[in-house]
């Protein structure tokens, strides 16, 4: 895997992790779909691609930003996504293409996740990429064995030496230099290699240049595990595979050698104590008796080796089952059907028997298609053979094959040798997979079935496939001769009641409620059976309707509900309950017998109250000049909903009560196919209402005015209940000719005047001494009282607020620092004022204030490292992996700029903020730092240090919560300096606001992630 970095200028670079971490990663590894339970990659991946499932990591990216997610094959990147938030969906599923498997191989795979920059990794997942079918190899051979096939006394090297077992150089395969060769070794109580097991184990090797030319001979010289138990009447299997990078290329087919260490005449056998029992005249043996006396002459030998020889078809079997992948083939299969799954009825029956009315009727009659696996050697006189077994749980040993009764399925003669594939199809017979009948017997009844190859009587077992057949639906006993009708089940309501309108109203949060039969001794229910519920105007089969309600699975109460939704579609006239119910296996019980009830709605809608949207919230029920002013130059809308069983051609009228005349826009809608119709009141009516609820008094606040909609069906009208906004139209002081307008004309406006006295004119002393202000307030019946809150504005931004009660003007001072921040040209400054709260605000016009102050301007401090040139990361910092700096800090730097020529002093100001103009500071996280002058700042610039880490940086981040939680807001990190001239002179800097991301998508600090 890659992994990637981050440099200072944003751009991704690659690194291996795993040769640097030593296994230390954020993430547990990807999963893959289309491998098998050893992480060999199947087949259909080298077609269509490899699935990664990568779950949804803890820290996802917000709303604006961005997740980039990392796929690799070793160090080589197979996979990039970039993900805008919010993200929220559980897992991302990405496919790796195939042309990155195109060579056998092991391959690890890993992501990775980056967050502003911040990296996060997964541990790795080992595959393997076998596309080549392992070759068939030549057996190994035993090099001292006789010609007989015996390992003796008489071999040489002596057995407790040395056995010798010799791999020939293959021709099925090119093996090569560094490829590991592996030996199976297995050693019974009987002469063909079947039976008790006495030793086993694995031998491997790495191949050597020489290996390679000549072969190989493995000498296995633990006597004491692996050759003394066999010791009369006894073999060994060998087997031999040849793996490439961890991939298998090649298995040998098996060697059998037998081997006896009885000495014949004697009670003893040949063993390492050699001249240490000599004198008991054993001089070349190890003498050791045999439960005390001798106990088999010669013709017993022969008659035992004649007794294993005869060994059983069911010995072999269980001799397969213990080698597992040492089998002579692999396992058959049922098309369509996975190992060890519930088959599918569709496999077993046709539709005529899923639907048959007696259990005769609903046996399996479709004959079944197995797939059957080819073995070595073939010859043209090969037969194949499927035999299987119903396997009892807990009755029968899995462990003991030959002690199951296998009945013979199939036969047919192997296709020929010469073109014989690697797999073909066999066609078992109808009724041969079956679900045991009889009464009480377990249900589904487990198969065990295993196909054979055999030559002149000698078999080739495959290994043993297993598949779950149940053929008995619900209310289908076995034992018994027909299935049952369901219980029937009866519409929640009286036998004399109709479905209407009002039975509507009394289901409207339970929907209509019912009671599965799920006690009942004859449905024998499973938590994985489902019911179909079928509401009808017609009387068919249920295969032929659409259920109204499918129950997948039925809980275990049996309690279930149809939506009133559902309810309020059937159409007038009689409507059938129906019910029928299904297994796992798609085994489906007969339907149940219907009952019936008349449905009579009454199609006369429910309005609700009209919607306005400019009076809707929870706290905020008026319409005000702010609400108008909103709108312009458009109406405000009033919004009228369809109700159910609202026709088409049915019209909508909106009005205020009291107020009927008073025509909306458009005075009437019809609904059409809308779901929403919107109505708009102009201002000039809804003034002339507020003004007719007040009586006339503009200084009234909040008078009540309903508003209803009529729904009209043909001759029909139904009233809504009224929504209730309120109407506040007043304000303080005399009337604005120009309502709903926010400016006011009659109002005075600002005036300012500075250090010189000139009006609305700023001049340089005025960037050291504060300007003037006046303004005039209104006087007589118009003039404003304690109930007023004023606010006057200079540049675009509120500089005081003041009570105008018992003033007939204010003045104040601008500060001349917001001169200084302004800086130098035409500059608009305004006051406006209130009921407190802010209701129905009104302004004056604009006031043009010319600023001819010559302010300094100096240029903008950048950060360095940035991750895109906008966000502080765990990079700028110079945190790498997890390893912190020495100082975590920020490092600045400011351009060279003739303004800052003669300098007397420079302070930068850090602060952490909420808002991405850096106006509103984090409490805290503010720092100061002064710059040493140089005098070389006008033609170098400067640059230092700025901004601690854990104590300024930190604390600006919140941790996320762990998703799906919602993620914090955005914080920002704004960075300005003050710059002091020899003549007084001083300005502040424009902030440089970055956003802040010290976060990785584990959620860890930049000092938390692990190195």
């Amino acid at each position: 895997m890659s992994e990637t970095r981050i440099s200072s200028d944003g751009k991704p670079g690659n690194f291996t992790p795993s040769s640097n971490f030593a296994g230390v990663f954020d993430y547990d590894s990807p999963e893959a779909i289309e491998v098998d339970a050893d992480g060999v990659i199947l087949p259909i991946a080298y077609k269509n691609g490899l699935t990664v499932v990568i779950l949804l990591w803890p820290n996802p990216a917000p709303a604006g930003k961005t997740d980039e997610l990392y796929v690799y094959l070793n160090d080589d990147e197979v996979f990039y996504g970039s993900y805008i938030g919010p993200n929220t969906q559980p897992e991302f599923r990405v496919v790796i293409d195939p042309k990155f498997f195109l060579n056998d191989g092991v391959v690890l795979l890993t992501y990775q996740t980056l967050i502003d920059g911040n990296p996060a990794y997964s541990k790795p997942r080992t595959l393997i990429i076998r596309r080549a079918p392992p070759a068939i190899l030549s057996e190994p051979t035993f090099p001292s064995a006789t010609l007989w096939g015996y390992l003796n006394c008489s071999s040489s090297p002596k057995l407790w030496e040395a056995l010798l077992v010799a791999v020939p150089v293959p021709t099925a395969v090119l093996w090569q230099e560094n490829d590991e060769l592996r030996l199976g070794w297995q050693g019974f109580a009987s002469l063909n290699g079947t039976g008790q097991v006495l030793a086993s184990n694995e031998f491997s090797r790495v191949l050597t240049a020489k290996d390679v030319q000549v072969g190989y001979v493995f000498s296995i010289t633990d006597y004491e595990r692996y050759v003394k138990p066999m010791e009369k009447n006894a073999s060994a299997l060998a087997i031999y595979s040849i793996y490439r990078a961890g991939v298998l290329i090649g298995r040998s087919s098996v060697g059998l050698v037998k081997i006896d260490r009885t000495i014949p005449g004697e009670v003893t056998s040949c063993g390492p104590l050699g001249s240490a029992l000599s004198s008991g005249g054993c001089s070349e043996w190890d003498c050791s008796k045999i439960n005390g006396e001798t106990t088999m002459t010669i013709d017993m030998k022969l008659n035992a080796v004649q007794q294993s020889a005869d060994e059983s078809r069911n010995q072999l079997r269980q001799n397969r089952l213990l080698i597992g992948p040492m089998a002579d083939s692999p396992a058959p299969n049922i098309v369509g059907v996975a190992e060890g799954a519930l088959c599918p009825v569709g496999v077993l029956k046709s539709l005529a028997a899923q639907n048959g009315t007696t259990t005769a009727a609903r046996l399996p009659d479709l004959p079944i298609r197995m797939t059957i696996h080819g073995w070595n050697n073939p010859n043209d006189k090969d037969v194949v053979m499927v035999e299987a077994y119903a396997f009892k749980e807990g009755v029968d040993d899995p462990a003991r094959p030959e002690l199951w009764a296998w009945e013979e399925f199939h036969s047919e003669p192997a296709p020929p040798a010469a073109t014989r594939p690697n797999q073909w199809e066999v066609t078992i017979p109808a009724g041969k997979f079956v679900d045991l009948a009889a009464a009480g017997s377990v249900s589904p009844t487990q198969w065990k079935f295993q196909s054979s190859g055999s030559y002149d009587g000698n078999p080739q077992f495959s290994e043993i496939s297993t598949v779950f057949i149940d053929s008995y639906a619900p209310f289908h006993n076995k034992d018994t001769p027909r299935p049952l009708q369901p219980t029937r089940i009866d519409f929640p309501l009286p036998t004399t009641a109709q479905i209407d309108t009002a039975y509507l109203g009394t289901i409207a949060t339970t929907g209509m409620e019912f009671t599965l039969p799920v006690t009942n001794a004859n449905w024998d229910y499973k938590p994985t059976d489902k019911a179909f519920i079928y509401l009808t105007s017609t009387l068919r089969p249920t295969r032929q309707l659409t259920p109204v309600l499918t129950v997948d699975p039925v809980p275990a109460d049996g309690k279930i509900a149809i939506p009133v939704a559902e309810i309020a579609k059937l159409s007038n006239g009689t409507v059938w309950l129906i019910m029928a119910y299904e297994d796992a296996a798609g085994n489906r019980s007969l339907d149940m017998l219907a009952n019936s009830r008349p449905v009579n709605f009454v199609p006369l809608p429910i309005p609700a109250p009209p919607i306005i949207d400019a009076a809707s919230g929870p706290v905020d029920n008026v319409i005000d000049l702010a609400d108008v002013r909103f709108y312009l130059p458009g109406d405000v809308p009033i919004k009228v909903r369809r109700p159910l069983n609202t026709l088409d051609t049915d019209r909508a009228t909106v009005f205020f009560e009291g107020f009927e005349t008073l025509e909306l826009t458009p005075p009437s809608q019809e609904f059409g196919a809308a779901n929403e119709l919107t109505f708009t009141v102009k201002w000039a009516d809804l003034k002339l209402i507020y003004t007719t609820l007040t009586g006339g008094d503009p200084d009234v606040r909040e008078v009540s005015a309903p508003v209803r909609w009529t729904w009209v069906s043909g001759t029909r009208t139904k009233d809504s209940p009224p929504a209730t906004p309120d109407l506040d139209f007043s304000y303080p002081s005399e009337e604005n000719i120009d309502e709903p307008a926010l400016i006011n004309k009659a109002l005075a406006k600002v005036q300012l005047r500075g250090v010189d006295g000139i009006l609305n004119t700023l001049t340089p002393p005025d960037l050291i001494k504060d300007p003037d202000v006046v303004i005039a307030l209104p006087t007589g019946p118009g003039a404003l009282g304690s109930d007023v809150v004023c606010t006057w504005f200079y540049n675009g931004r509120p500089v005081q607020e003041f009570s105008p009660a018992g003033l007939t003007q204010f003045t104040g001072k601008l500060p001349a620092q917001r001169v200084v921040d302004g800086g130098a040209g035409a500059k608009l400054t305004y006051w406006s004022f209130s009921y407190i709260g802010g209701v129905n605000s009104q302004r004056c016009l604009d006031e043009t204030v010319t600023v001819t102050t010559v302010v300094k301007v100096v240029p903008v401090p950048v950060v360095s490292r940035l991750y895109i040139g906008t966000t502080i990361n765990c990079a700028s910092l110079g945190f790498i992996r997890g390893v912190m700096p020495p100082l975590p800090k920020l490092d600045f730097t400011v351009p060279a700029n003739p303004a800052l020529a003669g300098l007397q002093s420079i302070t930068m100001h850090w602060t952490g903020t909420t808002d991405a103009a850096g106006l509103n500071p984090i409490a805290g996280t503010d720092q100061d730092i002064t710059v040493a002058v140089t005098g070389n700042e006008a033609t170098a610039g400067f640059k230092g240090e700025v901004a601690e880490y854990l104590t300024k940086i930190k604390p600006i981040q919140t941790r996320p919560n762990p998703f799906p939680q919602p993620p914090p807001a955005a914080t920002y990190g704004a960075l300005r300096y003050t710059a002091v001239w020899t003549d007084g002179t001083r300005t502040t800097s424009n902030p440089a606001v970055y956003l802040v991301s010290i976060v990785n998508g584990n959620s860890e600090y930049c000092d938390e992630v692990r190195p």
